[in-house]
């Protein structure tokens, strides 16, 4: 059974991409392989549209981030605060930052901060459209196929360090408790003012490596990232007691050479979710209360996984009748977790 990526769909309806070039006898060639077109080939089959049309681009030039701001209301300011990111080490399009500070009484005091795109796309416009029919950017390996064109997405509405940004400010008070006291949500201009790696970070938080310079040339970020892990800390204990769930898995990093995937270099790398990052106080939320009348922590992870996995099910189908495609071969490509 043909799939929709060009290859074949084995008995578990697993998509087979189709890797080596084939003479008209069947026979395995030596031609170059243009693995970034094959890609590029994959999304068009996948039903995506990866090239933007040309009334997106107009928009895009048209754009004056000058005008924008003399258009919007008053917001507050929050650039004095000590902002901070957390991705891979390549990303650019950095959609969220934190920040964490203790209030008095002892409640903490977490600040998340969403690029807010909606200032620079209107709704109803090209590029509004256009991001409405993808609902998502895809990251093949060896090529990304962003939602939005790369100048929104990378640079006018990614928050990039030292950059002023309009965003989307989400506040909670948080008790020791793990309840949350007080909440807000309102627009705010900030500044990132660290742009930090999972790999590198981390390691500094282990102690299995020395501090990072995005770090240590930050007066007060030390302490600001401290008081992130703690916080980090206290609420994955708190999520761990409701039965929360910790994913890990393993991705491979393709290294390209003349158009071709060099096997020997390719990095390979496990990802822990709920690793010691500070980035994670603010990307997961709280389990769902546990009765030790009821069940054990146990028999309520697997009822969360098994539940888990009938709404992937139903995802896919409804991803496979978008796209007219049967749902056993429907399988989107893989999106990278944020």
């Amino acid at each position: 059974m043909q799939c929709c990526y060009g290859g074949q769909a084995d008995g578990r309806g697993f998509c087979l991409p189709r890797f080596l070039n084939l003479n008209q006898n069947g026979v395995v060639t030596t031609i170059p392989f243009d693995i970034k077109a094959r890609a590029h080939q994959a999304m068009l089959e996948a039903g995506f549209q990866p090239d933007f049309p040309a009334e997106v681009a107009r928009e895009v030039q048209a754009l004056n981030q000058g005008a924008l701001k003399n258009a919007l209301p008053a917001v507050r300011d929050l650039r004095s605060l000590l902002w901070s990111s957390i991705d891979n080490d390549s990303s650019r399009d950095l959609d969220q930052v934190e920040y964490v500070d203790k209030l008095p009484d002892g409640t903490v005091r977490l600040l998340v901060g969403i690029a807010d795109v909606d200032a620079s796309v209107p709704k109803g416009s090209a590029t509004d459209h256009h991001a409405a029919v993808e609902s998502t950017s895809v990251y093949t390996g060896v090529a990304t196929f962003p939602m939005l064109p790369a100048e929104l997405s990378t640079d006018l509405t990614s928050l990039l360090d030292a950059q002023d940004r309009l965003s989307i400010i989400i506040e909670l008070h948080i008790l020791d408790s793990g309840d949350v006291k007080a909440h807000d949500v309102y627009p705010a201009w900030l500044c990132n003012r660290a742009k930090l790696a999972y790999s590198s970070t981390g390691a500094w938080l282990e102690g299995r490596a020395p501090i990072p310079p995005a770090v240590a040339d930050v007066p007060g970020m030390e302490a600001q990232l401290r008081l992130q892990l703690e916080t980090s800390e206290s609420l994955r204990g708190i999520r761990k007691l409701h039965g929360a769930l910790t994913f890990e898995s393993v991705e491979t990093t393709p290294v390209l050479q003349n158009g071709e995937v060099n096997r020997d270099n390719s990095r390979r790398f496990e990802s822990k979710r709920g690793s010691r990052i500070p980035g994670c106080v603010s990307t997961h939320q709280r389990g769902q209360p546990f009765s030790p009348n009821r069940q054990s922590p146990q028999r309520f992870r697997r009822r969360c996984c098994g539940r888990a996995a009938i709404r992937l099910g139903r995802l896919e189908e409804s991803w496979a009748r978008r796209r007219n495609v049967p749902a056993a071969a429907g399988r989107a490509p893989a999106r990278r977790a944020r």
